[in-house]
């Protein structure tokens, strides 16, 4: 299997080699990046230069547009410096010979020169500080070649295919090479490696003449141990010599026939895969100079038996010691923080291992396949302080309290466990790892503690029984997919205080309503809404000034939206469009409108697609002289208000209005959220929202100044009611006893506080406290919470 790999590596590497300029794929979202940082409007032309200006005033050349074979840049343009020549800026001018950079210029970008076929030469003063990725990929005739004693690293790829290179000194201020940089250099026979050199890359002078002319062992550059050349004699020992400083990535890459090696205390890493798959490797002995040991360094040494971990190293990287299958023992030191995913994944023989309380962070896979996970109880796994999995199968309708002290909990922890009904996150955790509840169907009931600050990538993926989720204020990320197809998922409120949601963070929550999003995101990611169906309104706040490709394409009940003056980009598709199965194409929403400003994006957008755009006026205020109800916001500002007093039919209902807008007659609804205010003497009530199914909503409303005060997007019929009356159990006091109270009570007895500061649960109350005091011990606890689920079980 491991050979199959390592061909695969090198097929990629040649189709790279190939065709790294000549197909340059990039994502929607790195075009859009690109897009909104340069506008058209900041890109300028001068004489043979197109550029754009950098922050600091200065000029980065972002096209050569003349057709001369000799360059010479000049250091400033239209009177400002140029400090930088961009990515591709000259790529595949096969008209090029000769070009010289002036003293100005600090930056040379990703692939500038990459695919000029006929440069033979190229001055590069010693202003340069960095040298991009790609920078002269396939420059087969590039001969000279000075690199200034300015550069510190030369980037990936950077001479690749430079067939005419013959000599190459790389100056004492460098101190990485990237992999490939010079690969398949033929002709490069002279190199003078300089002895600070700490880092070379995988392959970067495999195939020129100096690798070729190397003796077969181990190739040593500066202090590098480079690669080990050739086949290897059975039963090879190794001691690699003192004065190595690194290891590169796939040094010993296959060496089948090495047994034992020793790494002196001057070496500080070992490279990625740097002995991946050497199978009859018995010892290495590792000595506690080591800082850093890559991915899969160890992978495959199948006869391992021990090696130790050296004090000081931070994390044990994906699939360091993966299918190390002999290895018995392995003691973590406590400088260790995190085991990445697959780390000892396969070590079959491995029953002891002792992690510190230092690791805060467990991949998944870490240890499946050892024979100590083997030997561990079915149900909660924990590794040290963190739970890594649930093992087995799990019963139906679990419900699961996370113990206080877990630390974190493992990538994937839950995924695919099917017959998880509810789970209580601990207060001690700080995020919703990537994966952790992927694919549970069944779960309904969620509890987030105030201390989760993230909420990773495909978090709750394909949880189609649940219904609603409380996010609460401390998040400040939602990852990608993390909620992806919840398609029970009927209402979101995104909390104040994050600042990113992840693209298709809900795409294809059928069911999903309403979106509440905060003024502290500042863009909609891609197909963040997609195929959100039921999706109907959404508020747009004024702090967005990007809604990116796709971003609520297929949300076909959203007929219309209103764009903020601050948005000034607005992607490909990104509003107004469903995806349509039989013709295979994206195709637009009958009757959709825009809502927005004269001379902004949304205009724009609405003309270059054909949408109906109707351009907005300032807030407006609406007032009913008879009741003095008041509405405010965007709204049409030829619509009329109208307030009609109800007669009072709903329970304890002490004020009933039916509050509409009107346009020619017609019933209108708002164009985007707007404040209600309806005056009234009686305090201690609610504002419910009487719907036309017979359905009650509360508005969450505030008395402030004699008002009830709220906010909604939906004018319709509106009802004071004064509760006197609190069911057993009805904790969020919403009139029915569900799940939802559980999740109250936990979010209660954690410490969760509404906006205002005060507590969910008011304990002053009586009433309300002997209703929620399950077991009447004159506290609330989580016996409480155990004594309601009880409650609940059994007046289904």
């Amino acid at each position: 299997m491991k050979k199959a790999k390592r061909l695969t590596a090198v097929i990629l590497s040649a189709l790279m080699a190939v065709s790294a300029f000549s197909a340059l794929p990039v994502s929607a979202a790195e075009v859009e990046s690109n897009t909104s940082a340069v506008s058209s409007d900041e890109n300028f032309i001068s004489g043979d230069y197109e550029y754009s200006l950098l922050d600091d005033g200065t000029i980065e050349i972002s096209k050569y547009v003349g057709n001369d074979s000799d360059v010479t840049i000049p250091d400033e343009i239209d009177g400002k410096k140029v400090t930088s020549i961009g990515e591709w800026a000259f790529s595949s001018l096969l008209n090029l010979t000769n070009i010289t950079i002036p003293n100005s210029v600090i930056n040379i970008g990703n692939g500038a020169f990459s695919g000029c076929t006929n440069l033979t030469n190229i001055t590069m003063p010693n202003s340069i500080k960095s040298i991009g990725e790609t920078v002269f990929l396939k420059c087969q005739n590039l001969v000279n070649v000075t690199i200034p004693n300015s550069i510190t690293s030369i980037g990936t790829w950077a001479f690749s295919s430079c067939k005419s290179l013959t000599n190459i000194t790389i100056p004492n201020s460098v101190t990485s090479v990237g992999r490939f940089a010079f690969y398949g250099c033929e002709h490069l026979a002279n190199i003078a490696i300089s002895n600070n050199i700490t880092v070379i890359g995988m392959d970067a002078f495999y195939d020129t003449a100096w690798y070729n002319n190397q003796p077969d062992g181990m190739i040593v550059a500066g202090k590098v141990l480079y690669k080990y050349k050739g086949s290897m004699p059975e039963n090879t020992k190794l001691i690699i010599p003192n004065e190595i400083v690194s290891i590169t990535d796939e040094a010993f890459y296959d060496c089948e026939n090495l047994s034992n090696v020793i790494i002196p205390n001057s070496v500080a890493s070992i490279g990625n895969r740097a002995f991946y798959g050497c199978e009859n490797l018995l010892n290495v002995t590792i000595p506690s100079s080591v800082a850093n040991i890559g991915h899969s360094a160890f992978e495959y040494c199948e006869n391992l038996e021990s090696i130790n971990i050296p004090y000081g190293i931070k994390s044990i990287e994906d699939g360091t010691f993966k299918d190390c299958s002999n290895l018995v023992n392995i003691t973590i030191p406590e400088t260790v923080t995190s085991i990445a995913s697959h780390a000892f994944e396969g070590c079959m023989r491995l029953e002891n291992i002792s992690i510190p309380d230092s690791v805060v962070d467990i991949g998944r896979y870490a240890f499946n396949c050892t024979e100590w996970y083997d030997n561990q109880p079915d149900g909660i796994v924990f590794a040290g302080k963190i739970l890594y999995n649930y093992k087995s199968d799990m019963p139906k309708n679990t419900d699961i309290i996370i113990s206080n002290g877990t630390k974190a909990i493992s990538q994937g922890a839950f995924s695919d466990c099917v017959n998880l009904r509810s789970i209580s996150i601990s207060n001690s955790i700080s995020n919703i790892s990537s994966d952790m509840f992927s694919g549970c169907t069944g779960l309904t009931n969620v509890f987030i503690p105030n201390t989760v600050t993230e909420i990773g990538y495909n978090a709750f993926e394909h949880c189609s029984s649940l219904k609603d989720i409380n996010i609460p204020n401390s998040v400040t990320s939602i990852g990608n997919s993390a909620f992806y197809y919840c398609t029970s998922l009927e209402n979101i409120v995104i909390p104040v205080g994050t600042k990113s949601i992840g693209s298709n963070a809900f795409y294809g929550c059928l069911n999903l309503s309403s979106v509440t999003i905060p003024n502290t995101v500042t863009s909609i990611n891609e197909a963040v809404f997609g195929d959100c169906t039921k999706l109907k309104s959404i508020v747009i706040p004024e702090s967005i000034n990007a809604i990116k490709s796709f971003a609520f394409s297929g949300c076909t009940s959203l007929k219309t939206i209103i764009i903020p003056k601050n948005v000034n980009f607005l992607g490909h598709n990104c509003i107004g469009y469903y995806y349509d199965e039989d013709s295979h194409d994206y195709l637009k929403i009958e009757n959709f409108k825009i809502y927005g400003y004269k001379n902004t994006a949304a205009e724009k957008y609405a003309q270059d697609n054909g949408f109906e755009f109707i351009s907005l006026a300032d807030d407006i205020i609406f007032s009913d002289k008879s009741t003095g109800i008041t509405v405010s916001g965007v709204m049409q500002n030829d619509a009329v208000l109208n307030v009609t007093k109800l007669e009072n039919t709903f329970k304890n209902s002490v004020a009933t209005y039916d509050i509409t807008l009107q346009k020619d007659g017609a019933v209108i609804q708002p164009d985007g959220t707007i404040t209600v205010k309806i005056p009234s003497s009686a305090e201690n009530c609610k504002v419910m929202w009487l719907k036309g199914d017979g359905t009650a909503e509360d508005m969450n409303a505030k008395y402030t100044d004699g008002c009830y005060v709220f906010t909604t997007d939906h004018l319709s019929v509106y009802a004071l009611v004064q509760d006197k009356t609190i069911l057993t159990g009805d904790a969020n006091q919403d009139g029915i006893v569900n799940v939802n109270d559980v999740t109250y009570l936990q979010m209660h007895i954690a410490g969760k506080k509404n906006t205002d500061g005060s507590a969910l649960i008011d304990e002053t109350n009586k009433q309300l406290f002997d209703c929620v005091d399950m077991n009447k011990d004159g506290k609330l606890s989580v016996s409480d919470v155990t004594a309601l689920q009880i409650h609940i079980s059994e007046n289904n």
